[in-house]
């Protein structure tokens, strides 16, 4: 029961996430936007972690997840400034194809023919999706997208990311991880905002978009809590690709925020719920 609630859970912030990302990251700089997403999600972290005082263990492999999901991160407010969070939002779903096959070499889930069908349903949704931008070539459109690109590219990082959190989550207490984890994240993009001389920005965001800033700090940091605690009832290639379905609450307040048009693009969204479900089966 407590992993289901953990999954309904992480869909519907991960559905609102992508709204709250969208805001703090549109006329910003990429690297400084996402080093306050992850500064500002440990801090809300910290006293949850303090309260609760779980076991203090610091696994290696942590350092390199944390270094794969920086990368991810990144690529992923780059993506969702660059085009509309209803069409680049959909995409992050592409990690449960690359998941499904790390999955299965290094934590032995299974493959069965009605993952592999979910899997060809995503690709057909996504395309469908982005031919409501009235290309005549769905794919094509796709693929001639930066910000879908960088999306599905995101999309591969994070299912190597999702592996690395599948192997080592049952030895670890969700929160202490995640509180961890994300420090060091913070600390491999803080190097990047120095790196890239935007340490001011980061500040001047969080002046100019405190609300945007701390919303998205919080959805992220509770939402992976829930889906670490959901890998603890499920397996990993069930969890990510379930989550998908917070693609309707993005989709839903993409109108409502932005004032996007979606019609032709939900379709697209039925395509890939649909086929969400097969990967249970």
């Amino acid at each position: 029961m407590i992993g289901i609630l953990a999954l309904a859970g992480r869909v519907v912030l991960v559905g609102y996430e992508k709204i709250v990302v969208k805001q703090l990251g549109s006329d910003t700089d990429s690297a400084a936007a996402s080093f306050l997403f992850f500064i500002l999600a440990t801090a809300f972290l910290l006293p949850v972690v303090v309260i609760a005082s779980p076991e203090i263990v610091l696994p290696p492999i942590m350092v390199a997840t944390a270094a794969v999901y920086s990368c991810a991160f990144f690529l992923y407010v780059k993506a969702l400034s660059m085009s509309d969070a209803s069409l680049v939002g959909p995409l992050y779903n592409f990690n449960v194809f690359f998941l499904l096959i790390l999955s299965a070499v290094f934590l032995s889930e299974r493959v069965t023919a009605t993952k592999v069908g979910g899997l060809i349903g995503l690709v057909a949704g996504a395309s469908v999706i982005n031919a409501g931008r009235g290309k005549r070539i769905p794919l094509k459109s796709l693929l001639s997208d930066r910000g879908a690109m960088l999306m599905i590219l995101c999309s591969a990082l994070m299912a190597v990311g999702r592996t690395l959190d599948g192997a080592v989550i049952s030895k670890i207490n969700p929160l202490w991880y995640a509180f961890v984890l994300y420090g060091l994240i913070s600390g491999f993009l803080l190097l990047l905002t120095l790196a890239t001389r935007q340490l001011g920005s980061a500040k001047e965001i969080f002046r100019a978009k405190t609300v945007s800033a701390l919303s998205a700090g919080a959805v992220n940091a509770y939402s992976y809590v829930l889906l670490l605690v959901a890998f603890q009832s499920f397996e990993v290639s069930v969890v990510e690709p379930s989550t998908m379905l917070g693609a309707v609450v993005t989709v839903i307040l993409a109108r409502m925020v932005f004032g996007e048009k979606i019609l032709s693009r939900l379709p697209g969204i039925a395509i890939m719920i649909g086929s969400t479900f097969l990967l249970f089966l």
